[in-house]
């Protein structure tokens, strides 16, 4: 049974969710929708739906895990355990986000790693398309413009 349905977060009603950089000082504000957060007793699951699904690599995908620290963050104790995953629209199907950890404080962690990691190039001036593989460019709505050659970096079809 859903706690919450499209629950804000960034905005008028709840703060930012804030991430801090692993041994650093800094700190990312991110704000988002969730779709769906139900509470299992002491498990969370967070659901995010989609009309098609992409799987991703680990430590590329970062909307569900946001979703479900927000979802830590905003929801009353006790939380022992987390459970992601996409549900696909047409079909119900469920998608686990198998690589990620199931338990809170090891999931906040991996997340921050994960995030600062991908964010480092960025924040030293590299903003060099890295898509997460050829099929995702082809279905890419900005693929005629980009500057990123699927067929020379990742040895498929541009």
């Amino acid at each position: 049974e859903p706690v919450a349905l499209e629950r804000r977060f960034g905005g008028r009603s709840s703060p930012a969710l804030a991430v801090g950089e692993p041994g650093g000082e800094r700190r990312l504000g991110v704000r988002g929708s969730i779709d769906r957060v139900d509470r299992v007793g002491t498990a969370v699951r967070v659901v995010d739906y989609k009309r098609t699904h992409r799987r991703r690599s680990p430590g590329r995908h970062f909307q569900l895990p946001i979703y479900a620290l927000a979802a830590l963050r905003d929801l009353p104790p006790p939380v022992e355990a987390l459970d992601t995953a996409w549900v696909t629209l047409r079909d119900g199907k469920r998608y686990p986000a198998k690589e990620l950890p199931k338990l809170p404080e090891a999931f906040a962690a991996q997340l921050a790693a994960d995030l600062w990691a991908a964010l480092a190039p960025v924040l030293d001036g590299d903003v060099t398309p890295a898509p997460d593989g050829a099929e995702l460019c082809r279905a890419c709505d900005f693929r005629w413009l980009c500057r990123f050659d699927a067929a020379a970096r990742l040895g498929g079809e541009g």
